[in-house]
């Protein structure tokens, strides 16, 4: 990997319900490439919203993940869903609670490739910490990202 970092532009906001706050409108956003072992190859979206600095940064992160050959349409979110998937986590880097989506819609207008990274689409999902003890209520989301981000750190899933 090259030490010059890229930057993706665009947006990602939300409403959410007993998340950190109710609406989430991102101040960074990333799109990036990824794998998961259970799932091969994937393209993330990931918008971060800065909570509170005092007394410790608070963060809350929402994230789109799509398989490398994702398609435009409809795709329903489940628990076991493997192609499309969206996550929220709330707190410091220290103390993150994140949630997965169990159940929920995600619409593509816009599928990145190689040649043209760029994912555009509207998402809405309930999502269930592991335990399954907390949920978090995501709707009205709209997300726009634009150029692929490299040199990444300080991320969720990136630390």
């Amino acid at each position: 990997m090259s030490n010059i970092e890229k930057n993706t532009t665009g947006e990602f906001t939300a409403e959410t319900e007993a998340g950190g706050r109710p609406l989430f409108n991102a101040s960074k956003v990333r799109l990036t490439e990824g794998y998961f072992p259970d799932q091969g190859p994937y393209w993330q979206g990931l918008g971060e919203q800065v909570i509170s600095e005092s007394p410790r940064l608070q963060y809350a992160w929402l994230s789109v993940y799509v398989p490398l050959n994702a398609s435009t349409g409809d795709h329903i979110l489940k628990a076991d869903e493997r192609d499309y998937r969206a996550s929220y986590a709330f707190g410091d880097q220290a103390d993150l609670t994140s949630y997965f989506s169990t159940t929920g819609k995600m619409t593509l207008t816009v599928v990145p490739s190689v040649d043209d990274p760029r994912l555009e689409g509207t998402i809405e999902f309930v999502g269930k910490t592991e335990s399954g003890e907390k949920t978090v209520d995501v709707k009205k989301g709209v997300f726009k990202f634009s150029g692929l981000t490299t040199g990444l750190s300080g991320t969720p899933d990136n630390t």
